[in-house]
């Protein structure tokens, strides 16, 4: 069973940089999906925004 939050409004987020020097794998993103545990989930705006602050969380060790 899937749940839903329903929203007043859009969410504020703030915009996460990752340098463009950087790449991001395919193999960072399947580890932030497993992480996030969205990997039988249809990916929303919220969870990208998720995944690539996990991928520059992790890549600053």
């Amino acid at each position: 069973m899937f749940k839903a939050k329903l929203l007043k409004s859009t969410p504020k987020i703030k915009e996460v940089s990752i340098n463009s020097s950087d790449e991001i794998t395919i193999k960072q993103i399947n580890r932030a999906l497993k992480a996030l545990s969205l990997e039988y989930k249809r990916v929303d705006e919220i969870d990208i925004y998720n995944i690539f602050r996990f991928i520059k969380e992790s890549s600053k060790g």
